[in-house]
């Protein structure tokens, strides 16, 4: 039997044998932005320090395009960015309802 609960942090101290699952409401953004804004030096990093982002990553760096010879001849780049458990936790909706919503206004 798994057992599971939701929660926006794992817990400090699991008891032996008590062991769940925790599962968190995170956001996901995917945005295309032209080549050379974002930053050339890493394909995807964890992000500690912040609130609401906790990773980011160049989604050319994992499907390359086989059109072409090089990363460099790419006119735009396509990331993906996670939200921090407590982002989502905060900001939880039903994803099929948060389309001309006020919480779509307030999470973009």
């Amino acid at each position: 039997l798994l057992r599971a609960n939701f929660a926006a942090s794992l817990p400090s101290k699991p008891k032996p044998g008590q062991a769940k699952m925790t599962l968190s409401s995170i956001y996901s953004l995917l945005f295309e932005v032209p080549a050379g804004v974002m930053p050339a030096h890493f394909d995807a990093a964890f992000v500690e320090s912040h609130p609401s982002l906790r990773w980011l990553s160049n989604n050319a760096a994992k499907y390359p395009d086989p059109r072409r010879t090089s990363p460099s001849d790419a006119t735009t780049q396509v990331w993906t960015a996670l939200s921090s458990p407590a982002f989502g936790k905060r900001h939880k909706f039903a994803q099929e309802q948060l389309e001309g919503s006020d919480k779509e206004a307030e999470v973009l």
